[in-house]
């Protein structure tokens, strides 16, 4: 029997992550397998049965190299060091636990992750030397796979495949929340990034005016604010707390109504009951695109490029957070021809490439 770890950002509260973590799980558990989940905090139930769930730690991530045949790095920007001292720290540590796996002969593997951005020379370097410790890497946008066709000359272990949660599946046991209602419903997701991060309020204030407008033209249609991250200083609701004041301040007479992160499946629950959403996280796209609910994603980050062009999104789909002129013309546009905003053959082609890729990870585990 083969011992498996999970290594993602699990269990920080990120609906994302759990997304992908499910997924994950659904491809790889149907074997003979000891599966350890390493994260943050503790997991839902529905994903322990069969599982085993570590505390986030160096002890326990040292410990758990020594102890498991194949580690899995699960989803999600894995591999980024925007230039930082901290994130070079981060990239040095998965170095290092690699070259434990390598040194006892155990297979390392990257799964549906994003690279970059690699802002420094050091940080690149050190990402060469992780890729070179893989066994496999499969990435889940063109620019990260550019990214190792440049910096490698062994091949034939990387593999382009698109976002794991496009082959998300809910449990079928639980229900969906349904509501009785024929106002038309928009989904609003945005997350503190430019305010938190980049220390840029200008570029908040300019989406946060926009959706505002848009709100004040349609005032037939219900707004629902949904929390993607509820955990640490990137949660949600801080945008939501903004959005709020921005209405208040225009005077519009709108409840916004604010959909709590408690767990993916009561997410996915929730999000069907949307005609419409403009959200910032990638996962919120994805989801979307799942559930064939029409949709603009606001980019901030590569991945969200990257994604749009793996699916082949329209031009109107993706509106760049920075660019105010942008705005006025395609958010009222998804409200008023929302079918021009799916692209649902693309998600059923991209289900096969992620199929494709899970054989080939569970080829890779019982060599």
């Amino acid at each position: 029997m083969k011992n498996i770890l999970l290594r993602g950002y699990y269990g920080f509260g990120n609906a994302g992550d759990d997304a992908l973590l499910q997924t994950i799980l659904k491809s790889i558990e149907s074997f003979d397998r000891n599966i350890t989940i390493i994260s943050k905090n503790p997991l839902p139930l529905n994903l322990m049965k069969k599982n085993k769930n570590v505390e986030l730690n160096n002890i326990n991530l040292v410990k758990a190299m020594f102890i498991n045949d194949v580690v899995i790095y699960g989803g999600g920007s894995q591999l980024q060091d925007f230039g930082t001292f901290k994130n070079f720290l981060t990239l040095l540590r998965s170095l290092i636990l690699n070259w434990i796996m390598k040194l006892r002969n155990k297979k390392v593997v990257y799964l549906g992750i994003s690279i970059g951005p690699i802002s420094s020379l050091r940080g690149k370097y050190l990402v060469k030397k992780i890729m070179k410790s893989c066994d496999l890497v499969i990435v889940r946008d063109q620019e990260s796979f550019d990214f190792l066709m440049n910096i490698s000359e062994d091949l034939s272990k990387y593999m382009l495949s698109p976002d794991l949660v496009l082959s998300f599946e809910r449990d079928r046991k639980l229900a969906y929340i349904k509501e009785e209602n024929i106002q038309k419903t928009l989904g609003i997701n945005l997350m503190p990034h430019y305010s938190e991060i980049k220390k840029d309020e200008k570029v908040e204030k300019i989406f946060m005016n926009n959706i505002v407008a848009l709100i004040k033209e349609n005032p037939e249609i219900k707004i629902k604010f949904f929390q993607f991250q509820n955990k640490s200083i990137m949660n949600d609701e801080r945008t939501y707390e903004k959005l709020k004041k921005h209405i208040a301040v225009q005077n519009i007479k709108v409840k916004v109504e604010f959909i709590k992160y408690k767990n993916i499946e009561n997410l996915v629950s929730e999000m069907r009951n949307c005609n419409f959403f403009i959200g910032m996280r990638l996962h919120s796209a994805v989801l979307c695109d799942v559930l064939k609910i029409p949709h603009i994603m606001l980019s901030y980050h590569p991945k969200g490029i990257g994604y749009a062009q793996y699916l082949g999104y329209k031009e109107s789909m993706v509106v760049n957070c920075d660019s105010e002129n942008q705005y006025s013309t395609k958010l009222q546009k998804l409200i008023d021809k929302p079918e021009d905003f799916l692209v649902n053959e693309s998600v059923i082609a991209s289900r096969t490439v992620i199929k494709s890729s899970f054989y080939k990870v569970n080829k890779l585990i019982e060599k």
